[in-house]
């Protein structure tokens, strides 16, 4: 998985309202699409192999920790748009069934 290039977006992957100086765009930290801060103030703790993914050396967009690049280690609580919140919600919910949930970009609208 990619994060989305904030180049190519300039509005919200969620609404639809164009990013501003006070609209500002942040990362879904599950699916990689810039949202708003309405649309991505829900936070989940993600799994370390999604973590891993999202926070690769090849990842021009992750935050940067003491000139290293952030782990994704431990039990820190990640920025994810509302629709990763739902699927996330619904895959917990069900995990005693065995489902899981759909690892594909989070596409709405």
């Amino acid at each position: 998985d990619q994060w989305e290039a904030k180049s190519i977006r300039n509005s919200c992957a969620r609404c639809r309202q164009k990013f501003t100086i006070l609209r500002r765009r942040h990362h879904c930290r599950y699916c990689g699409q810039l949202c708003c801060d309405k649309c991505s103030k829900q936070r989940r703790e993600l799994e370390s192999e999604r973590k891993a993914r999202m926070y690769s050396p090849n990842n021009p967009y992750q935050k940067k920790q003491n000139g290293a690049a952030a782990s994704g280690d431990g039990d820190k609580m990640e920025r994810v748009c509302t629709v990763c919140a739902e699927k996330i919600r619904k895959h917990v919910a069900q995990s005693a069934g065995g489902g899981g949930v759909d690892k594909k970009k989070c596409n709405v609208m």
